[in-house]
């Protein structure tokens, strides 16, 4: 089956920064994030595949045809940006009317679109509002609603909930999670929350340094992640261990003592509670590395530990890798 959208090759330049060469294929009806740290190239990756930048080298290629010629408004990809560009002269029933009003859609076919996506998004109640009047989540949604009207044969998310608070954020991203599943609405999506990523996609792109380090379906990179680089960015502990890298993830983490395995001896710089259970930073005595541990239950009164107390981790599961490869950070 020949990709909805796809990066062969691609490279891009700005300044001293240098994406690629990158080669990325989005199946139809699939989510795909590209995770990264700040300034790796996320977002440059989405304008290009808009047509907002042009590759120094490689292709973007829309159902299986070059794109690199075509500008932005002939590409048929609906893009939701970062500040969501909403107009801000325009109710958001226009703002989401009006990608069908530039394509000369007929005026009733064009509010029985807003009136699906206002009931999708449950923006009903506010449809004659401008965007000041909005709450972000609003905004938000609008935004989305606006680039989901056309039918793109692409959405391109950046950080779709940078404008929503905390209280809202998982409402709201279950909600689009089903609507882009029950439209099967083929997305790239960018995010720096790993959650947020894991959530919503079927599979993920690692973007470190201007390069994918990793990319599969998203619970096996995740769980198996293919070099210490990608492992750390996961937020896995990472450190030497004779020829090789080691690598557990916080939640693997116990302090149960585990027959014929000696431990790792360290000392407990800070504990404390959260709402999945307890965290606890613990150094390591040999060598510099702080380990991050997150168990899945509260410690008792006996069971804490104070700072400065010296401790011993187990682990559930190690990644190894060479210990030739460097980290990142």
């Amino acid at each position: 089956m020949t990709p909805v959208l796809e990066f062969r090759g691609l490279t891009y330049r700005a300044g001293d920064f240098r994406l690629g060469p990158v080669s990325l294929a989005v199946e139809e009806g699939t989510v795909v994030s590209i995770i990264g740290p700040n300034g790796a190239g996320k977002t440059s990756l989405l304008r290009l595949a808009a047509g907002l930048e042009r590759p120094e080298e490689g292709h973007v290629l829309l159902r299986g045809s070059e794109a690199d010629r075509l500008p932005p408004e002939r590409r048929e990809i609906g893009f939701v940006f970062q500040d969501l560009a909403l107009f801000p002269h325009l109710t958001a029933a226009q703002n989401i009317e009006y990608g069908l009003w530039v394509r000369k859609v007929p005026p009733d076919q064009r509010a029985r679109r807003v009136e699906e996506l206002a009931t999708d998004f449950g923006l009903a109640s506010c449809l004659d509002r401008l965007p000041s009047a909005l709450s972000g989540g609003e905004m938000q949604r609008v935004a989305i609603a606006r680039a989901l009207a056309p039918d793109p044969a692409v959405l391109l998310l950046d950080e779709p909930l940078h404008s929503i608070d905390p209280e809202n954020r998982r409402h709201f991203l279950t909600e689009l999670k089903r609507i882009l599943r029950v439209n099967r609405v083929t997305v790239l999506h960018v995010t720096h929350d790993l959650d947020e990523g894991a959530f919503l996609s079927d599979e993920v792109a690692v973007l470190i340094g201007g390069r994918i380090a990793q990319q599969g379906p998203t619970e096996r990179v995740l769980q198996n992640p293919a070099t210490v680089e990608v492992a750390r960015f996961l937020g896995y502990n990472a450190w030497q261990e004779g020829s090789e890298w080691c690598a557990t993830h916080p939640s693997t983490f116990t302090l149960e003592r585990v027959d014929g395995d000696p431990g790792i001896p360290g000392v407990v710089t800070s504990m404390g509670t959260t709402m999945r259970g307890t965290l606890i930073e613990v150094k390591r005595a040999e060598g510099n590395e702080t380990f991050r541990v997150e168990l899945d239950r509260h410690l008792t009164e006996a069971e804490a530990l104070s700072t400065g107390q010296p401790t011993r981790l187990w682990a559930r599961r190690t990644l190894r890798f060479p210990r030739s490869e460097p980290p990142s950070g």
